[in-house]
Parts: structure tokens; C-alpha cells; sequence
């Protein structure tokens, strides 16, 4: 049995106008594939890439001709790339794009299907666009107006496409937990054994990594969410920017959290994300409420009475548990240390990461449902610790205080949305 994880998958084009019979049709699809304990797969594989017009069930497309082509695609410590439509079936590629609007990449391995199928979204059907020759066929493309056609394409010259993967999330049920702190600082802005109340909702599963930021960079117009010192000394390189627009992952790095975003750059990321995958508020992706961030930390399904310690469901904490203190001395790749009882990794140590909240030293009612936070404020909460931080740092309770606006080395972040 394998498990697959899309690293990122883009659509190889570079674009001129009105040239675009000149539009290759390939698809380059990168990932990693796993077997069921997590241990990576090496070696030549047969891989069979089809496209549906659901997410499950549905009819292969295009209908006239569906596309299916298997490629022997070597792996390498579970990092494997490869270039959809490079075989005779590439003909029939672009019709895949042509009238469709929901379009579903199904990957096959050795004869076993993996899940879930991935959408592909956005420039991808700039692969019809090769027909987009004439005015005519222009307005033939889901009615578009051929001039505006022409405008976006021509502000994506150069750019990348992208599969993008569905978010890994923990759900967190609708509740109370009680703010039972241990001793300290910077604590969580309630009276001690306050109860909160919270509506169901979910947390990434772990901090938002190098490859998925990328995604978001290079899916066009982000040149302002990245920053040089994201790629400095003395730390390891994470994103480099090729030119503007175009950005690409140190090998290695993809599956490390992304660093030196701010606050501004997070939320940016989450209302991307929304959009990519079609949510509709409330349900949209947004950074934790401080009080969300610190349930999913430090509490758990069955827990009652306090809050763990740190955020592996622990009152203890070493480097088998958290990347802190200096324990690798950078950071480490998302899920290397053991998830806390919602299945969330690294809510202690890695990086910081942001909440939604205008740091405050207030505390809230006595008795609270969704609490927000202060309503203004000059720094926003950070959580969490990180690799460079004590064990102070990863309690569940610690609070960092930043600019908003602030790049920092050790800063990243995960997502939320509500599900109610």
C-alpha cells in the first residue's frame, strides 16, 4: 500500500502573445509517495495519470478520448517528478481543459490508485488556451470576453500553474476547555480555570511549509509576500525568487515550515488558499484565534481538568519531542515529532506561529464563547516556541508578542477555519 503527498504539481508554460500555439502541453507533477508506516519508496514505478470530472466517482475527460498515460517514473528517497502529457498521449491533453470545470488528476501506482484525487485549479486550462488564437475561439472559452482573455494571459506570462493538494487538518470539536496553566509569564490572557467556549473547527496539522508557500508565491501577483531575508545566511535557504514571479524550494526544504513571513504574509496565504478551493465564509481558512491555537495545543478529546504542559499531549518535553533548545539546530521537516492528541504536530517548537489575535495583557470574561482578543493593539500573538527557543517557549501557555509587519527567522504559521 503507498501514500502520496503532493509536494507541488505545475503546469510548464511560458506564455506570448498572440503566440500561443507555442504553449507546451505538459503538466510537471512533483510529490512524494510513502508506504503505509511512512517509510519512503525508491526505485522505478508505474505510474498511470488520468483525469475526472469529480473528486470521487465521476467520468473520465475528455469524454471523446480520455486521457491515460503511464510512465516508469523513478523515485528517489520518495521525491519523484515527472511530466504529464510527455508521451503520444500528450495530443489529447489540452482537450482535458477544453469546456471543463472541474478537473481531477488520478494517480496510479503499480496498479493501485491512490487518494484523493487532486483538483487542478486556476492557469491550468491556459493549456486550452493554444486554440485561443481568434477573437471567436476566444468567447468560445466558458464565454469570456476575448480581450480580458488576452490581458490575464498576458499578466501570466512566464508563470507556473499548480495542483494543489488538499490542507492537512485536525478537527477540533465544538467545546469548553478550562485555562489551567502552569505557573509563569506571558500566559494566556484569562483568570486561571476559566472556561472557554468554542465552536468546532480545524487546525492545520502542521505548520504551512516551504512548498506550500511556494505554491502560493508562484501562483502570480505575490512578489510582495516574500522577502530576502527568507533565503540569508547564516540560516538555511528556503525559497529562492529565480525572477519576479518565480520561485523554487531548496531541495530538502519543501516539507520544512516556512519562516520569515509576517503576519500580513499569513493571512494573505489563508485568503489564497479560501480562494484556490472555492470556500465560502465562515468556513474560509484564517489564522487560529489565540484561544483555538491554545485548545488545539494543549488539550485533546478526552482530556479534563488542566491543559498539557507542551503541545505533544505531554508534561515533559526533550528532543525526542520538540525541535528546541538548539536540538537540530534549524528546522525540521513538518510531522518529525510525535502529534498530540487532535493529531496536530509541532505546536511545540519548529517555528513561532502567528494567531489571529492583537496581543493583549487583559484578560477575558469570566465564563467566554469564541473569544477574539483585544479589538486593537500595536504587536499580534505568536505560539508556540521554537528550534532556537528553551523549554520555556514550548509551553502551551507561553506568548510571543510581534510587529505584524515584522519578518522573523524563527516565525511561521498554520491555518484554521470554522466548521459550524
Amino acid at each position: 500500500m503507498f501514500r502520496s503527498t503532493v509536494l507541488f504539481a505545475i503546469l510548464a508554460f511560458v506564455l506570448t502573445v498572440p503566440a500561443f500555439a507555442d504553449v507546451p502541453t505538459l503538466i510537471n507533477y512533483q510529490g512524494r509517495l510513502t508506504d503505509d508506516a511512512g517509510a519512503p519508496i525508491s526505485g522505478d514505478r508505474d505510474m498511470t495519470f488520468e483525469f475526472y470530472d469529480a473528486a470521487t466517482g465521476g467520468s473520465p475527460i475528455p469524454v471523446g478520448g480520455p486521457f491515460s498515460e503511464t510512465q516508469t517514473v523513478t523515485i528517489t528517497d520518495a521525491v519523484f517528478n515527472v511530466l504529464i502529457g510527455s508521451s503520444a498521449e500528450g495530443a489529447k491533453l489540452p482537450a482535458v481543459f477544453n469546456g471543463a470545470t472541474d478537473v481531477y488528476l488520478s494517480v496510479t501506482v503499480d496498479g493501485e490508485q491512490l487518494g484523493p484525487r487532486q483538483r487542478v485549479v486556476s492557469v491550468g486550462f491556459a493549456l486550452n488556451a493554444s486554440h485561443a488564437t481568434t477573437a471567436d475561439n476566444a468567447n468560445k472559452l466558458g464565454g469570456e470576453d476575448a480581450a480580458d482573455l488576452l490581458a490575464r494571459l498576458a499578466r501570466l506570462e512566464g508563470r507556473v500553474d499548480y495542483l494543489v493538494p488538499p490542507m492537512e487538518m485536525c478537527t477540533v470539536a465544538a467545546g469548553t476547555f478550562i485555562c489551567s496553566n502552569p505557573p509563569g509569564n506571558n500566559e494566556f490572557p484569562t483568570t486561571d480555570g476559566t472556561p472557554v467556549y468554542l465552536d468546532a473547527y480545524e487546525i492545520g496539522k502542521h505548520e504551512v511549509t516551504n512548498a506550500e508557500y511556494c505554491t502560493f508565491l508562484n501562483a502570480g501577483g505575490n512578489d510582495d509576500h516574500w522577502h530576502s531575508s527568507v533565503s540569508a545566511p547564516p540560516h538555511e535557504q528556503q525559497i529562492i525568487m529565480n525572477g519576479p514571479g518565480s520561485y523554487s524550494v531548496t531541495p530538502g526544504l519543501e516539507r520544512h515550515p516556512v519562516r520569515h513571513v509576517s503576519w500580513y504574509d499569513a493571512v494573505a496565504f489563508c485568503q489564497w488558499r479560501s480562494e484556490v478551493e472555492g470556500l465560502e465564509a465562515p468556513h474560509r481558512y484564517r489564522l487560529p484565534t489565540e484561544a483555538e491555537w491554545e485548545k488545539a495545543a494543549g488539550w485533546g478529546p478526552t482530556r479534563t481538568g488542566r491543559l498539557w504542559y507542551y503541545g505533544m499531549s505531554s508534561d515533559s518535553v526533550d528532543c525526542d519531542k520538540a525541535n528546541y533548545n538548539n536540538c537540530v539546530s534549524h528546522t525540521a521537516a513538518v510531522g518529525s515529532y510525535p502529534a498530540n492528541d487532535y493529531g496536530c504536530h509541532d505546536m511545540s517548537g519548529n517555528v513561532f506561529e502567528w494567531c489571529a489575535d492583537w496581543f493583549g495583557n487583559g484578560t477575558y470574561p469570566s465564563s467566554a464563547d469564541n473569544p477574539a482578543g483585544p479589538q486593537s493593539g500595536t504587536g499580534r500573538v505568536l505560539r508556540g516556541g521554537s528550534w532556537g527557543y528553551g523549554d520555556y517557549g514550548c509551553r502551551v501557555s507561553f506568548r510571543g508578542n510581534g510587529h505584524p509587519a515584522y519578518w522573523a527567522y524563527n516565525n511561521g504559521f498554520r491555518c484554521a477555519r470554522t466548521l459550524e
